[in-house]
């Protein structure tokens, strides 16, 4: 095929004769005499048509060699092969065939040759094209003069209603369209879109044309079926004779299309200043120049919304008296556009003649939310990196309409170079020198990492320390998202946004900038997060460098008791950890609320090479290590569960055990006796954390160990472990979709609630396990959060029932005593019965209020409380610790133990959100100062005190106002959930939510989310009941 390709005869008779196939075809269906044909190869062709060569063979588009030959002017191939009967009508699968091939490329004598072998001239492709229109388009006009003779139809028109005379006019063939007029062509037919030839002429510049159609009264006012005529088009081209030639002809310029869009505008946005400067000068109104169209455009914001320089019509524009300050739609000015198209000059030419409205309206998801000019230049310093979060705020509609997708908009705001845009900020800047009250556009430079224009920023006095709360612009946004999904309403309440964003962001000379404005280096976000804490988090080694260098403190902890530390493990950011630790010395053994360590962390995130690190600069003690292994199983991370058991202390039967559930081994568990298998198969493998055979099983995704141990074994399918209260279901949500699926059809409670306040449900979510999640959802799952509001609803139901009936009964009461004689007997008969909860109808304490008396009180009770504990604060500290009241640094101090305890304590109360929190704080530590003795007493004047910030005569658990387990099924008893005498599950009721988030000491059967009364399926019936 080559050969016969680029014309190599002599290969091409050597490679016959080594019997070379000629007929073969390329997977096109493209053969070699096809090849030969469009070269223009004769002898390579007569040497294939001796060998038998057929002629006819097409390629997979319909296509043979005559009409390649045709298509590219070989005449004596083209004879050659109509001498050997190839017939010239064949076409291909779009319905073209060869004669029409050799009219498109002007190749006459073909023409002449096909006619006289009475070739069809009229024969139309697919799509109704005839030979004489490709003529007429490719300005042939021999062979448009030689059909003419062989009487072709000029006025044939294709599927779209264009005829010849149309493509003529179109490319500007003159001679053509004079032969076409003198064939009385009808100059006026209209394509199926309103389009005629006098508008295709005017479009593409052809001035002669233009001339010749109106002298044959062409109407130069057409309009088409979008109200676009032939002026509009000549002034958006820029073609100035023609413009002059339709003015003459008393043209009205100002006519709109079906979109309001005038010539005017036309020659604005593309840019044709000698078009503007005739269209001044004689026809445009310049009381209209300020008046925007339907758009919402004027004349000025077109022009400066286009890429290139458009200065001198800019100043044309503004000497006949556009006004920059107009607002079109959404507010939008002359100025944004020119801000967001990128031209310095135009920017500083409209600031220099007065433009000062510097705030639009832009749209998002239906609600409007103002933006102003300084946050859309910052926009368009975004990396792409940044694009998806800025992008709503990019452009005015004008280019929103020019610019389909989000590629294409960035590929227009990344075309001018970060110093136009950083000189363009300072032009506003400097023209608007008073900051906004919206720290938006600081914020958005930091998330971009631009530090030029942080700088310019912070020089003029833009607020780094004000919350994301007071930026109108992100609160919208948060809003109008928090619609559509549970969005935390805590992001708004972020304090130094900037820098929290190059924290997180990892832009090092952003944070540099801001920490010599923001000197609180260790400033705590009302969640108790620092920059350190963020830095971390994210592993920006530099940023973390700096902060430390500059004194950010290591061991500060947030309200969760979480340590920078602690979540650099968890993210696995090895070089984080090693700094805080090798370095600055960093308190590895800190616990959080729970009791967890960084050890832990990085154990439950499965970060081996973290877990190393920590091992290998301190040294845990066993039980640490025991409840690191264990958050390794919460994770169900293997290689995380095998390198923390070799650090553990456990018997060779427990190393078996071990083995057995992490490979799925079952042949331990089948061969096992049930006395043996009750002693230790389902007894905790890990006492201190309470960690079973089947929740190692369930979290390692061995499905035969975790079936044999419930089967065989009888193991407890809703056991808890002791460390953070997760169940075999929670253990399994990481683990495998077939164990979870098992647990549940063997009784697992699906709504399980950790001591950290998850369900099942939660963490399959928070992990993106879509098909568990919807797995859990189908068997009843619920979030937390989901589960405390119905809680909190029927418990409101209760509420509402009790006063009503203790206000029935003083009535009665009340009427009774009318009855009475004496005020002792009335006395005696007006007892009113407690509320089973608080009922006062005027609110409570604030929880600043709140925390401020209990702080009070246990201050007046320093002294008294100090000696009393002298005897037991080992012991007391030791309690404390166990309900994450304090952290291990405080419990294993060597010295000012009790000062350290208080410290902590009103520490951690000062993190508390409402006064429910507080109140159970207040409880434990009570709880745990009660030690018997002269503490006992401390303690309950301490108590006693403290009940009257929480309007009660006691906290400890004997003189709870809280709802009892009795009082609480006595009081539901009546809607039929729950019978009055089944008191096997009263225990499940006894405390409140709020008090489970703290108390250490809580399970999650404190209050049992899946009984009757308050399941999905009761809620109406309780509600019913209550009515």
């Amino acid at each position: 095929m080559l050969a016969c390709q680029n014309g190599h005869t002599q290969i091409v008779e050597l490679l016959l004769k080594e019997q070379v196939d000629p007929n073969v075809e390329n997977k096109d269906g493209v053969n070699a005499f096809m090849l030969a044909c469009l070269n223009g190869h004769t002898q390579i062709v007569e040497l294939l048509l001796k060998e038998q060569v057929d002629p006819n063979v097409e390629n997979k588009d319909g296509v043979n060699a005559f009409m390649l030959a045709c298509l590219n002017g070989h005449t004596q191939i083209v004879e050659l092969l109509l001498k050997e009967q190839v017939d010239p009508n064949v076409e291909n699968k779009d319905g073209g065939n060869a004669f029409m091939l050799a009219c498109q490329n002007g190749h006459t004598q073909i023409v002449e040759l096909l006619l006289k072998e009475q070739v069809d001239p009229n024969v139309e492709n697919k799509d109704g094209v005839n030979a004489f229109m490709l003529a007429c388009l490719n300005g042939h006009t021999q062979i448009v003069e030689l059909l003419l003779k062989e009487q072709v139809d000029p006025n044939v028109e294709n599927k779209d209603g264009v005829n010849a005379f149309m493509l003529a006019c179109l490319n500007g063939h003159t001679q053509i369209v004079e032969l076409l007029l003198k064939e009385q062509v009808d100059p006026n037919v209209e394509n199926k879109d309103g389009v005629n030839a006098f508008m295709l002429a005017c479009l593409n510049g052809h001035t002669q044309i233009v001339e010749l159609l109106l002298k044959e009264q062409v109407d130069p006012n057409v309009q088409n079926k979008d109200g676009v005529n032939a002026f509009m088009l000549a002034c958006q081209n820029g073609h100035t004779q023609i413009v002059e030639l339709l003015l003459k002809k008393q043209v009205d310029p100002n006519v709109e299309n079906k979109d309001g869009v005038n010539a005017f505008m036309l020659a604005c946005l593309n840019g044709h200043t000698q078009i503007i400067e005739l269209l001044l000068k004689e026809q445009v109104d310049p009381n209209e120049l300020n008046i925007p169209n339907k758009h919402g455009h004027t004349y000025l914001m077109i022009t400066c919304c286009r890429e290139t320089d458009n200065l001198e019509i800019v100043q044309l524009l503004l000497e006949a008296g556009a006004d920059p300050n107009i607002k079109g739609m959404n507010e939008i000015t002359a100025l944004a556009c020119a801000v967001m198209s990128g031209n310095k000059i135009i920017v500083h030419e409209l600031l220099t003649a007065g433009a000062n409205n510097i705030n639009i309206v832009m749209n998002w998801d239906d609600a409007l939310i103002e933006v102003s000019i300084i946050h859309l230049c910052v926009s368009k310093l975004m990396h792409k990196s940044d694009f998806e979060f800025v992008q709503s705020q990019s452009l005015s509609e004008v280019l929103a309409e020019k610019y389909e997708n989000n590629e294409q908009i960035f590929e227009v705001a990344s075309k001018f170079t970060v110093d136009d845009t950083i000189e363009i900020l300072r032009l506003l800047l400097e023209a608007t020198p008073q900051p906004e009250d919206d720290p938006a556009s600081l914020i958005l430079a930091s998330l971009i990492g631009n530090v030029q224009a942080v700088e310019l920023l912070l020089k003029v006095g833009y607020d780094c320390k004000a919350p994301l709360s007071s930026s109108k612009f992100f609160s919208a946004i948060l809003s109008s998202i928090m619609e559509q999904a549970p969005l935390s309403e805590k992001m708004l309440e972020v304090s130094c946004p900037s820098l929290v964003t190059a924290c997180i962001r990892g832009h090092l000379e952003v944070v540099k900038a801001l920490l010599r404005v923001i000197h609180d280096l260790n400033h705590q976000q009302k969640t108790g997060e620092t920059f350190l804490m963020l830095a971390c988090e994210s592993g920006h080694k530099d940023i973390i460098l700096t902060l430390l260098e500059n004194g950010a403190d290591t061991n500060t902890t947030d309200s969760k008791g979480r340590t920078a530390l602690m979540l650099a493990s968890i993210k696995g950011q090895s070089e984080a950890v090693a700094l805080l630790l090798m370095t600055y010395n960093t308190d590895s053994s800190v616990s959080d609320n729970y009791g967890s360590t960084a050890l832990c962390y990085a154990a439950y995130g499965g970060c081996t090479e973290v877990i190393n690190v920590l091992l290998n600069n301190y040294n845990p003690d066993q039980e640490e290590k025991e409840k690191a292994f264990t958050a390794a199983c919460h994770g169900g991370h293997k290689e995380s569960i095998n390198l923390l058991a070799e650090n553990i202390i456990i018997t060779n039967r427990q190393k078996d055990i071990l083995t057995a559930c992490i490979s799925d081994d079952i042949t331990l568990f089948v061969q096992a006796r049930p006395k043996q298998a009750s002693s230790d198969l389902c007894a905790p493998l890990i006492e201190s954390t309470g960690l079973t055979p089947l929740m190692i099983a369930a979290s390692c995704g061995s499905d035969g160990v975790v079936q044999t141990l419930l089967l065989v074994h009888g193991a407890d399918v809703n056991q808890q472990d002791t460390y953070l209260y997760y169940s075999p279901l929670l253990y399994a949500v990481q683990g495998s979709k077939s164990i979870v699926q098992y647990l549940l059809d063997s009784g697992a409670n699906v709504n399980d609630i950790s001591k950290q306040e998850e369900t099942p449900l939660d963490i399959a979510r928070d992990k993106g396990l879509n098909d568990i999640a919807q797995l859990l959802e189908s068997n009843g799952g619920k979030t937390y959060s989901s589960l405390k509001a119905i809680v909190e609803k029927v418990t409101e139901q209760l509420r509402a029932k009790q006063k009503a009936e203790v206000l029935q009964k003083i009535s009665m009461q009340f009427s009774q005593m009318q009855m009475l004689s004496t005020a002792a007997s009335m006395r005696e008969s007006f007892h009113v019965p407690l509320f089973t909860r608080d009922v006062e109808l005027n609110p409570g304490p604030t929880v600043e209020e709140a925390c401020k008396k209990v702080k009070e009180i246990l201050r007046s009770h320093y002294a008294v409380l100090e000696e009393a504990t002298k005897g037991s604060l080992s012991s007391i500290l030791s309690h404390l610790y166990a309900k994450g009241i304090i952290t291990k640094t405080v419990r294993d101090s060597q010295s000012l133990n009790y000062n350290k305890m208080i410290d902590e304590f009103e520490a951690k109360l000062s993190l508390l959100k409402d006064v429910s929190e507080l109140k159970a704080h207040c409880q434990v530590f009570v709880e745990c100062i009660s030690q018997g003795g002269p503490t006992d007493a401390a303690a309950r004047s301490l108590d006693s005190e403290w009940g009257k910030v929480f309007d009660m005569e006691s906290l400890l658990p004997a003189a709870s106002s809280m709802i009892s387990s009795t009082s609480l099924v006595s009081t539901i008893a009546p809607t039929g959930f729950i019978h009055s005498n089944d008191t096997s599950s009263t225990n499940d009721l006894t405390m409140t939510l709020s008090s489970q988030s703290v108390n250490a000491g809580a399970t999650s059967h404190d209050i049992n989310l899946t009984d009757p009364f308050i399941c999905e399926e009761s809620e109406k019936e309780v509600y019913k009941s209550l009515e």
